[in-house]
């Protein structure tokens, strides 16, 4: 493929090495890899997001936590639609829609349990991390941007960052609660969890992508020696550790 054809997906830089760290930027990188999809990260610092996508022509989308709309990230410009497009679900039934012929992540029949599954059960996981991680998620952003994102964050939340899940016990009941929503989610899986790491066989589907990208999330912020990330390797029998292992095999940034 031409280097000029080449799909372009917005996202957020840290000071992590490999500078991304959002969930959401990390579904879309997982499926472009899966797929093998040739594309080139452009990296927007806070400030340069909105005007960005002005320019590109995509849609302001619902923030995750707030509930307003907002210009946020992921973003895509796609050339074979010379389209700009936003909202990381939005962007995966894209990417399925105008690339039929590359690896599907939606088995025939799929979309609609798909998108339910990780619209319930991903997205609750999202919001029990989050809780876990907010603090550190504040620290690893950029100088330029920790003061806006930690002030924003705590508005919504009515208290400072240090107060969401400080050591002790509402550490412990927010750790809890990531380990629950785990476990509810390795019991969907029960029938194949001897045989497999993926929801429904031997390779990946978008349920898979996004709850890897919510785990990665976790593990990126927090570091792998953090004491709740390795509660997390350790449960369901290392069915987590397992996962993430599989993942990395897609975590290059372009391809």
């Amino acid at each position: 493929m031409d280097p000029n054809a080449l799909i372009i997906l917005y996202d957020i830089p840290s000071t992590l090495p490999n500078q991304s760290w959002s969930p959401n930027t990390w579904k879309i990188r997982y499926a472009l890899n899966i797929k093998r999809l040739p594309y080139k990260t452009c990296w927007l610092r806070h400030h340069e997001i909105e005007p960005e996508m002005r320019r590109i022509g995509a849609q302001p989308t619902t923030h995750f936590f707030s509930g307003t709309k907002r210009y946020t990230l992921p973003a895509i410009f796609c050339p074979r639609t010379q389209t700009a497009v936003s909202d990381s679900s939005t962007i995966i039934f894209h990417i399925e829609n105008h690339y039929p012929e590359t690896r599907s992540l939606f088995p025939l029949g799929t979309r609609a349990l798909q998108h339910a599954f990780v619209e319930t059960r991903v997205v609750s996981l999202e919001r029990v991390i989050f809780p876990l991680i907010v603090l550190r998620n504040s620290e690893i952003l950029l100088a330029e941007s920790q003061s806006e994102w930690r002030a924003r964050r705590e508005s919504w939340l009515g208290k400072r960052l240090e107060d969401v899940a400080p050591p002790g016990a509402k550490r412990d009941a927010a750790l809890a609660a990531v380990l629950k929503n785990l476990e509810g989610i390795d019991e969907c899986m029960r029938e194949n969890r001897e045989t497999t790491i993926f929801l429904t066989g031997g390779t990946p589907i978008y349920c898979d992508v996004a709850l890897a990208a919510a785990l990665t999330w976790m593990w990126l912020v927090l570091g792998e020696d953090s004491p709740e990330w390795g509660a997390v390797m350790g449960a369901n029998k290392g069915r987590w550790r397992a996962l993430i292992d599989a993942f990395k095999h897609w975590e290059n940034l372009d391809y």
